[in-house]
């Protein structure tokens, strides 16, 4: 296991780092209480593909973008190299797991758009894209969970995606604060009280979420169809 946080001020993005067999490290926790971002983005890494190496911890920077993934594509020692030669950045790879190979191809998928800085549209397109791409990339040798999250610092858009079409992906829950110009999406709602379990929202299978402060929140249909 390894946890991992990353402030994102647009760019550069500040990571923090760890390998232990703990959620959080005792250094994170106490650094809690200084840290200021706009956007921050946290995970546990449960090992799939991949060993435990700092470069296969989330999230995966791209830039001015912070990718990270839960859930699994596929055979991927199988499908891998397919995945690779569809796509033009596969140099931005460092390490060896799925979640930053999906990554570098939502990179891909944002070559022929104006930017950095993208549009919040932009970013739904390549997201919308690179489901699309990896279900039929990897459709002949089952099904893959692709939950996605990305963000410049401003925008933010997730998916919550099985293509088992009577399967469902891990969780993925939402809440709007502060007067819905900021949100908090998590795999879990981050509290037990049963008042405040009322606040949080669970992402519907094959959705995907958008946000920024300015356009507020959009929940779409995935269909890669």
């Amino acid at each position: 296991h390894g946890d991992l946080l990353k402030l994102v001020r647009g760019h550069p993005t500040v990571p923090y780092m760890a390998m232990n067999n703990s959620c959080v490290s005792d250094t994170a926790t106490k650094n809690s209480d200084v840290l200021r971002s706009r956007a921050m983005f946290g995970h546990v890494r449960a090992k799939s593909a991949g060993p435990l190496d700092r470069k296969n911890s989330h999230p995966f920077v791209y830039n001015t973008l912070t990718w990270m993934h839960n859930g699994g594509i596929v055979s991927f020692d199988a499908v891998k190299d397919r995945i690779r030669d569809a796509i033009s950045t596969y140099g931005l790879v460092a390490g060896s797991t799925d979640s930053e190979l999906a990554g570098a191809m939502f990179v891909d998928k944002l070559n022929d758009k104006q930017g950095p800085p993208f549009s919040l549209d932009a970013l739904k397109g390549a997201m919308r894209a690179t489901v699309k791409g990896i279900v039929e990339l990897t459709e002949d040798h089952g099904d893959s969970s692709l939950n996605f999250a990305v963000t410049d610092g401003t925008n933010l858009v997730v998916s919550r995606y099985r293509s088992a079409k009577l399967e469902d992906p891990p969780t993925l829950y939402y809440k709007l604060q502060h007067d819905a110009k900021a949100i908090v999406v998590a795999s879990e709602p981050l509290v037990t009280d049963p008042t405040a379990l009322k606040e949080w929202t669970l992402l519907g299978k094959d959705r995907l979420l958008a946000f920024s402060p300015s356009a507020g929140l959009t929940i779409d249909c995935i269909d890669p169809e």
